[in-house]
């Protein structure tokens, strides 16, 4: 009876762990940069305020795309996103942003059905194809990393690197347990 006990108390504790251990993979992943010159970066959406301003996250986003453009890490940009909550294009209010920057129009090209990470992907792939571009960079905030990469491997891009956003806040400990459980969605869902 003991030993039985003993076992059951190992299985709840590794059950126990998993968690933890998905988590710990999730924000090392999500720090672990590895881009390198490629075709083309795509900045995935986040939230553009009412009044057109752009929320902190996504500022980060857009901040080291631009670091990645001027250093010549990559030529294109895609911005993608959809019509948020506010009423406010993303993809556009982002194009806009870097041409302010001094990004040319010619080197933006606005994704406004990214709606999703799974649109963004799925997108991108048929903007690789249309453009014969054989490699890009994911960026996107550090917890996003991993998702966006399962979800463009899915859709058959295999050369994919990624820079993450500089910014964190609060929110971050609640958002790790969310893009946990939509990982775990992403590994099961289909691909078309």
């Amino acid at each position: 009876m003991r030993n039985i006990a003993k076992k059951l108390k190992i299985l709840i504790a590794s059950i126990l762990s998993l968690p933890i251990i998905a988590i710990t993979f999730l924000i090392t992943d999500g720090h672990s940069d590895n881009y390198k010159e490629s075709d083309v970066g795509v900045v995935l959406g986040n939230k553009v305020n009412s009044d057109g301003t752009l929320s902190p996250r996504l500022e980060g986003r857009l901040t080291k795309a631009y670091e990645l453009y001027k250093n010549r890490v990559i030529e294109k940009i895609i911005v993608s996103g959809g019509i948020g909550v506010e009423g406010m294009d993303e993809a556009l209010t982002m194009k806009k942003y870097l041409n302010r920057w001094g990004v040319p129009e010619n080197r933006i090209i606005a994704d406004r059905n990214g709606v999703n990470t799974y649109n963004t992907a799925k997108n991108v792939k048929k903007y690789m194809n249309a453009n014969n571009w054989k490699s890009v960079v994911i960026i996107t905030s550090y917890h996003h990393i991993s998702r966006t990469r399962l979800a463009f491997h899915r859709f058959g891009i295999k050369n994919v690197t990624c820079a993450h956003a500089d910014y964190y806040e609060l929110r971050d400990i609640v958002t790790i347990f969310r893009e946990l459980a939509a990982c775990c969605y992403y590994l099961i869902r289909n691909y078309e």
